[in-house]
């Protein structure tokens, strides 16, 4: 991403949710015969594949993965892709920072697709973006950096860490070869290398001058709310929550960094303050269904199943095809004692649950069907 403020990204990320929450959806375009409908990677994995042959269509099956799973960052990152590569001299320009693309309207919602995924997942791999490399640039020059980026998007990930860790020693300053490596340690699962690149890069950060306008690569609270999240994959919560609360010195308005502190405390079994903090989030962002359904997870930790429940009635409301949240709202009714709604819920939950959720049908369906029995004849 090239340079952009995140407050602009993000007001435009929010006016991009809601108004996706009340505009008309696209068909949903055809699967490969036994794909499952329900899953979000069968429109996932279509969509990718026409992303090699023609990105326009890939378009409707990107769109429909979001909104099958609006927590996975997979389909936005391909979405952006797929935006991009219906217009390769538009990224080529892109690249080169010409400001009369980088500063449009069309670039900026565009950019806000990649903070999204961003936010939902820091380290996820970028493979897909040789798909745009290779559109405008058949051949790259052979630096040790651009060695490194090609092995981690092919997934060599040992080599790409290797060349990459030569290259950051050769030119410590450069912080996009910093996250580079730390993307390939990621992926790589040397999780603890991956935590010492992270401290260092957000070092870097902080040594930068303050009212620089930054690379979102280089933001100082999304990099703290990425090494919060590291923290947590490596179930260090005190930690993940101290670079949360930094990321929320950097910007008291980023909702993702109070989601990220919610998320510590909870793993912390402090439910109470993570529904607080989850709440704090929701100021900022109240048309964002990840969120909604965060906070009603957190409020059913806390044991508040009837202002759970609400949480997640606006999360189907704003996201209805997502069954975790039909699950979640089964939930809270249940444990709030309405069983008529726990039913209905449930049910739609069924309706849209992907085969890969066997397991957790089958309980749905076992408790439904004890729910449903007559109460025993009373005793002589």
């Amino acid at each position: 991403m090239r340079s952009r403020t995140l407050l602009a990204l993000a007001a435009i990320l929010l006016a991009q949710g809601a108004a996706a929450a009340q505009g008309a959806e696209p068909p949903r375009p055809p699967l490969p015969r036994n794909a499952d409908p329900n899953d979000w990677e069968a429109y996932y994995d279509r969509g990718t594949d026409l992303l090699r042959t023609v990105p326009q269509q890939a378009d409707q099956y990107l769109y429909w993965a979001q909104r099958l799973n609006p927590a996975r960052a997979e389909p936005l990152y391909a979405h952006w892709v797929a935006l991009h590569l219906q217009n390769v001299r538009r990224w080529d320009a892109y690249m080169h920072d010409d400001p009369r693309v980088v500063d449009s309207p069309e670039i900026i919602r565009m950019d806000s697709l990649l903070l999204r995924a961003q936010i939902r997942n820091p380290f996820l791999h970028r493979g897909l973006v040789v798909l745009l490399y290779g559109a405008t640039s058949p051949s790259v020059s052979d630096t040790k950096f651009n060695r490194g980026l090609l092995q981690y998007f092919s997934g060599r990930l040992d080599l790409a860490v290797h060349t990459l860790s030569q290259y950051v020693e050769h030119d410590p300053r450069n912080l996009n070869a910093r996250w580079s490596l730390v993307l390939a340690l990621v992926s790589s699962g040397q999780m603890d290398s991956a935590q010492a690149a992270m401290d260092t890069l957000v070092a870097r950060l902080r040594e930068r001058d303050e009212t620089r306008v930054v690379k979102v690569y280089e933001s100082k609270e999304l990099q703290e709310y990425a090494s919060g999240l590291l923290a947590l994959a490596r179930n260090h919560p005190a930690e993940a929550r101290a670079a949360m609360e930094q990321a929320i010195v950097e910007n008291a308005a980023s909702w993702y960094a109070h989601r990220g502190r919610a998320m510590a405390l909870r793993v912390e079994q402090r439910p109470d303050e993570a529904a607080q903090e989850m709440a704090a989030a929701l100021e900022l962002a109240p048309e964002d269904a990840l969120l909604r359904y965060d906070y009603g997870v957190a409020l059913l930790e806390a044991r508040r199943p009837a202002e759970a429940a609400a949480q997640f009635r606006r999360a189907v409301k704003l996201e209805p095809y997502w069954a975790d949240a039909w699950l979640g709202l089964g939930d809270g009714e249940r444990m709030a004692g309405h069983a008529a709604e726990a039913i209905a819920a449930y049910e739609q939950y069924l309706a849209l649950a992907p085969r890969g959720a066997a397991a957790t049908v089958q309980a749905v369906r076992d408790y439904l069907e004890r729910l449903r029995q007559p109460a025993a004849a009373p005793a002589p």
